[in-house]
């Protein structure tokens, strides 16, 4: 089971490279991607299948939200035929199809809501940021790097600062 929310260089065959890189050539297998829920659809799908007596079900999930393609779309009856593109993190954040606003809106007005003032919100995040710094500092290291993957160490992104 492969989810992913943004899609990645080569996504298209995810899952058969998933397989292949994890030295099960041949096999297959299932992706999801369900915008924010995508660890939990992928995690409720294998468990449906463990249900249904399809045996250990493996789940990865994969994912680089900071640093999203811009995708370029065909548009025929454009002028010149020229493609509609679209920045996939950015533009979906901004249009929740459901709620009719995006994300940052909703931040903002669940921020009002609770009364939390914007230097809350700051120090809120350096806690956070911290934290995961800390936790990824103390770990031990445990080789995950498939045949093929670039070597990258896991981060937490840009520090708040």
């Amino acid at each position: 089971m492969l989810g992913w929310t943004v899609p990645q260089r080569d996504i298209f065959y995810g899952a058969p490279t998933l397989a292949a890189r994890l030295g099960a050539p041949g096999l297959t297998g299932r992706m999801v991607s369900q915008a924010c829920a995508t660890g939990v659809a992928a995690v409720s799908v294998a468990a449906g299948a463990v249900v249904a007596g399809a045996g250990t079900q493996l789940v990865v999930g994969t994912d680089r939200i900071s640093s999203g393609p811009t995708l370029s779309w065909p548009a025929p009856s454009a002028m010149g035929g020229a493609p509609i593109t679209s920045h996939w993190v950015f533009d979906s954040s901004a249009r929740d199809p459901w709620a009719g606003a995006g994300m940052l809106a909703a931040a903002e007005a669940v921020a009002a809501d609770m009364g939390a003032t914007r230097q809350e919100l700051d120090d809120l995040t350096a806690l956070r940021w911290e934290r995961c710094s800390a936790s990824l500092a103390d770990r031990p290291r445990v080789p995950t790097r498939l045949p093929g993957a670039p070597s990258r160490r896991p981060d937490c992104g840009r520090s708040p600062s």
